[in-house]
């Protein structure tokens, strides 16, 4: 039970032909609310349906909070010469053979493989590359995003991955494991992981490759490569207020008054 208020959404279309979620579920507790500007006309950029959007508020000039982004890690490997890695990461394990090379594609010229110079990759291997430290002890959340590739032996048991792990101040998690299989075979891919259960003054994370013996020779697999890793964070600044418009600037006028009356009359 309870009442959940929805914004209609942004998108300034018809809600009954293309349908907008949550706010679009067909249940008798949900109030979907469209934008309105200061003359109660129908604003530009919210999605309206005469079935589907039941109210509307003023969603427009909104004076409200919003957040101050930072970007306390940031490495693109363009400024590197290759196959240095750059100064924001540190070798680990023997025999590393991470290196950046150019692959000569826009946007992704300069990427760091995680065994540069053996095509197919060597087998039996266990190292890494770890981030420096970043602080990010006092940030409302904080995401690492990166580009990433795989080429690797096409089974389901892991044998060759690469692995992500986070360094929380004290130890080290291991959250992902990605291989060809488990990227789809896409190509390049955007990956992000939200790092608020990790934060700390001394984070860090950590990409491993990993191999068995029995890399298989003939098809001359190339390992993964990685670019463009952010660490993306929110900032606790103090008040930060600049006039907004949306949907989601309407909703909370409509619950703030449906509060009131089912306070009211809570049998309703």
């Amino acid at each position: 039970s309870g009442l959940f208020i929805a914004a209609a959404g942004n998108d300034g279309t018809n809600n009954e032909s293309s349908p907008n979620y949550p706010s679009d579920y067909d249940a008798p507790n949900i109030i979907a609310v469209a934008s309105i500007d200061q003359n109660d006309t129908l604003s530009t950029f919210s999605n309206f349906g005469v079935i589907s959007v039941d109210v509307a508020a003023t969603g427009e000039n909104i004076y409200s909070t919003y957040p101050v982004f930072s970007t306390p890690f940031s490495e693109d490997f363009q400024s590197v010469l290759p196959p240095d890695i750059g100064s924001q990461f540190t070798l680990g394990g023997d025999s590393n053979n991470w290196g950046t090379f150019d692959i000569g594609i826009s946007g992704f010229e300069n990427v760091l493989w995680a065994d540069l110079p053996n095509v197919p990759y060597a087998n039996d291997a266990n190292t890494s590359v770890t981030s420096s430290v970043i602080n990010l002890s006092n940030k409302a959340g904080a995401t690492l995003s990166y580009d990433v590739f795989c080429d690797t032996d096409q089974t389901e048991d892991w044998t060759d991955y690469l692995a992500l792990d986070i360094f929380d101040g004290s130890t080290f998690t291991e959250v992902e494991r990605l291989d060809e299989v488990f990227l789809g075979g896409e190509g390049i891919l955007n990956l992000s992981l939200d790092l608020a259960p990790f934060m700390s003054s001394q984070t860090q994370f950590r990409f491993r490759w990993v191999t068995d013996g029995s890399n298989q020779v003939v098809d001359d697999y190339d390992g993964c490569f990685l670019d463009n890793i952010n660490v993306y964070s929110a900032e606790r600044t103090g008040e930060n207020y600049s006039f907004s418009d949306g949907t989601s600037m309407a909703a909370p006028h409509v619950a703030g008054e449906a509060a009131m009356v089912w306070s009211y009359n809570p049998g309703l």
